[in-house]
């Protein structure tokens, strides 16, 4: 059973090439801030390396972290953020997690 984050976007608020505001719904594990994913089922090269920088669990209401089956605000920053749409699940990258400490299987 693998205990890497996954969320899953339920909505687009802003998006560039480069970042951008999403609603997402956790599917699996836990996600945390610093966590570097990928978006499963785009094009081969998009959607690589989305880290996220800011979780929102209530109306500006900043936490480090949630689980299943609670949903945020989250800001990802990297690029193929516009290519992220309803449905969309992105899935942390354990190589690639910019935050400090040691992930507990």
């Amino acid at each position: 059973m693998t205990t890497d984050g996954r969320m899953q976007v339920l909505s687009v608020e802003a998006a560039t090439a480069r970042g951008g505001v999403f609603v997402v719904r956790c599917v699996g594990g836990v996600v945390r801030l610093g966590d570097v994913c990928l978006a499963e089922g785009l094009p081969e090269g998009s959607g690589t390396g989305l880290t996220v920088h800011r979780i929102e669990r209530y109306r500006d209401v900043d936490v480090p972290c949630f689980d299943p089956p609670h949903a945020a605000r989250v800001h990802l920053s990297g690029e193929g953020a516009a290519l992220l749409a309803r449905g969309v699940v992105l899935v942390r990258r354990e190589d690639h997690s910019t935050r400090g400490g040691a992930h507990a299987s």
